[in-house]
């Protein structure tokens, strides 16, 4: 783990300070997100390191891509969607920076050149606590308004992946204990496949670890696991319902992983004191199509 650490912080150190970041691209809100398309509920920061590869996303209430290249930035909000396409130019290698205010997550993946892949730092789990100085700076790229993204952006992400680099330097002893890393994991692997029938049984065959511990790691941290999956599930249908209004309340149950529209309309109303029809009826200002 301090291995993986130090080589992603060298890497960082050695490559980062010296991009422009000439193109930077921003994904927003809207349109709903096309099939397959990334959505983890985190802000995200790509970085191009080598070769070429282009991402699609939303963007004006279209779909927008961008030629990742080396010294190119993409950044995506919380609740914004992104896509790659296949790679065309190989070797290839990315900078991938996901920030929550609990932790910061960072790997370095890419294809070579005979198309064999590689990653350094999702699978080792390298996490670093979140800063609270980090955060905000995300935060200050996710509201920066259209008129004014080119001419901040550029230094606010030199800034945002300064810092992170300093963070990670100041930490490699300080990384998370064993049972940490596993709750990061699995709150990771849940935010990519709440649409799944995901059950205690299968993460615990997922982790190697038996039902119980899981049970007694969401104890530990304040959970139940069907209502930490539940929560995962109903923030993505208040996001569907904000940006899809061409799916049926019953297709945002079934896109969110519910068997059930019914349970899934019981339990978006113990959330959010709403039906979701009348949810969606009600933020009818951030539909675009």
């Amino acid at each position: 783990m301090k291995t993986e650490m130090k080589l992603l912080t060298k890497l960082l150190e050695n490559l980062l300070p010296e991009f422009d970041y000439s193109d930077i691209a921003f994904a927003e809100q809207t349109p709903p997100p096309v099939p397959d398309a990334y959505t983890p509920g985190r802000a995200r920061l790509l970085i191009g390191v080598e070769g070429r590869r282009d991402t699609i996303y939303s963007q004006n209430g279209g779909v927008a891509c961008i030629k990742l290249e080396r010294g190119d930035a993409f950044f995506a909000s919380p609740e914004t969607w992104h896509k790659p396409l296949p790679v065309k130019s190989l070797p290839f290698s990315l900078f991938i920076i996901m920030y929550d205010p609990n932790y910061t997550m960072v790997a370095w993946k890419g294809t070579r050149k005979d198309g064999s892949r590689f990653s350094h730092g999702w699978s080792g789990l390298p996490v670093t606590p979140a800063s609270p100085d980090i955060y905000h700076l995300v935060q200050t790229l996710d509201h920066l308004e259209s008129p004014n993204r080119r001419t901040c952006a550029r230094e606010l992400v030199k800034a945002l992946v300064a810092m992170t680099i300093d963070y990670m330097r100041a930490t490699p002893e300080k990384l998370p204990k064993k049972q940490e890393l596993t709750w990061n994991g699995i709150c990771d692997f849940l935010s990519h496949n709440f649409h799944l029938p995901v059950t205690r049984e299968t993460l615990a065959e997922h982790f190697k670890l038996h039902p119980n511990h899981i049970s007694r790691l969401f104890a530990g941290n304040g959970e139940t696991f069907i209502a930490f999956l539940t929560k995962i599930r109903i923030d993505h249908a208040i996001f569907l319902l904000k940006t899809s209004r061409n799916l049926s309340v019953k297709e945002v149950s079934a896109e969110c992983g519910f068997n059930s529209v019914n349970y899934f309309c019981k339990q978006f109303r113990r959330r959010t004191g709403t039906s979701p029809g009348a949810f969606r009826n009600s933020t009818a200002k951030w539909n675009y199509l």
